[in-house]
């Protein structure tokens, strides 16, 4: 039997008997293109796949053999030239894949693409038991052997311009550098309590509005059956630097223990706040704990030499020196001081990590500063 989608062609050959001595062989071939069309037009109407657009060719070859209470299954496919495109996300280009159906597992052998300038290679074993909820009978409880889920990934050429479909381009402007990313993952079951791994950053250096930054070793992150241990992240340049460690417990309420030290060139904040410019140190030692919904963050954030640009309104505020206390859920400002528009200036007041309070509020007492008169002002 043969099925014909465009120039995509599905046939079917021999079948399966109750003793177990016939085969079945079905062989796919043809366009990619054919199969993204069927699927946009299969798709719910408010579905992103209905702008699905793909390309490539595509070879699946498979053979059922056994009876059709038990049967076993084998084979190969492969895709060359592949491509997808999603509306105005940039497209997923250079789609390769080669893989296997064997010993009751899918074996992906070489999976390669790229997207926004990024490149992926990867390789993983998916054995059967782990879709046994969608495999019919004769499947499910033939390939139910226990095994590991495993996946091997390397990511390439990580760059801030990925963001680009998704945030303000103005945003990700003061950022650029590269990264490359090595991600090992093993699930003894579907669920992911069980899973262990390693993700670590080979290469990784950045610059942020003019401050490099870049890690002084490898950034590695262990998975050990729902707890992540940030055992290495060790960032800086020949003035800066930025620790951390800790764990983060991946349960139903995700719960964080971490330690962040470091010290930092104020420049890099112009990169979150473009309308400001900044200049100076930052010294942060600081404590995370807590649920990741709420968390507690106690520490302090003291700052030397601090300078602050603004235009609208016209503002320079330089020799800020003082603190910022982590209190838990709140940040307090502690005898920070400078010189702002030729007067003397002090900071103060408070605001809440986890949302505004009516008592939030942050508050300048100056001596002797200019200010602005707007136009038109009579008195």
């Amino acid at each position: 039997m043969e099925v014909a989608l465009g120039g995509t062609r599905l046939h079917l050959d021999g079948g399966l008997t109750a003793s177990g001595d016939a085969t079945l062989t079905a062989r796919l071939a043809g366009r990619a293109t054919d199969l993204g069309q069927l699927a946009a037009g299969l798709a719910p109407a408010d579905s992103p796949l209905r702008d699905m657009e793909a390309a490539g060719t595509l070879s699946v070859e498979l053979t059922a053999t056994g009876s059709p209470d038990a049967v076993d299954l084998s084979g190969q496919m492969r895709i060359d030239n592949g491509s997808i495109t999603l509306g105005d996300v940039p497209p997923l280009t250079d789609l390769s894949l080669r893989a296997s159906v064997r010993d009751g597992a899918l074996q992906v052998e070489a999976l390669r693409a790229a997207w926004a300038g990024a490149t992926l290679a990867a390789s993983a074993t998916l054995p059967a038991d782990f879709a046994a909820d969608a495999l019919p009978g004769a499947l499910a409880g033939r390939y139910a052997r226990g095994r590991p889920a495993r996946l091997h990934a390397e990511l390439g050429s990580l760059t801030p311009a990925m963001l680009a479909a998704f945030v303000d381009p103005a945003t990700i402007a003061p950022l650029t550098g590269m990264a490359s990313a090595v991600l090992d993952l093993e699930l003894p079951s579907p669920a992911w309590e069980g899973a262990g791994g390693r993700l670590t950053l080979p290469e990784a250096s950045f610059l942020i509005s003019g401050v490099p930054m870049a890690q002084r070793r490898p950034t590695e992150a262990l998975l050990d059956r729902g707890r992540v241990t940030l055992t290495t992240f060790d960032w800086g340049n020949d003035h800066d630097y930025v620790t951390a460690g800790g764990t983060l417990d991946l349960g139903e309420a995700a719960t964080a223990d971490l330690t962040i030290t470091g010290e930092l060139d104020l420049r890099a904040v112009s990169a979150f706040a473009p309308t400001i410019a900044t200049a100076g140190v930052a010294r942060l030692i600081a404590d995370v704990t807590g649920t990741l919904d709420a968390p507690q963050v106690r520490g302090t954030l003291e700052v030397e030499d601090g300078e602050l640009r603004m235009n609208d309104p016209r503002l320079i505020v330089s020799d800020l020196s003082g603190a910022l206390l982590l209190t838990g859920d709140t940040l307090v400002v502690h005898e920070l001081t400078g010189d702002a528009n030729g007067g003397r200036v002090e900071v103060g007041g408070q605001w809440s990590l986890g949302g505004p309070r009516a008592e939030d509020a942050f508050f300048l007492t100056s001596t002797g500063m200019a200010r602005e008169v707007p136009d038109g002002l009579r008195s």
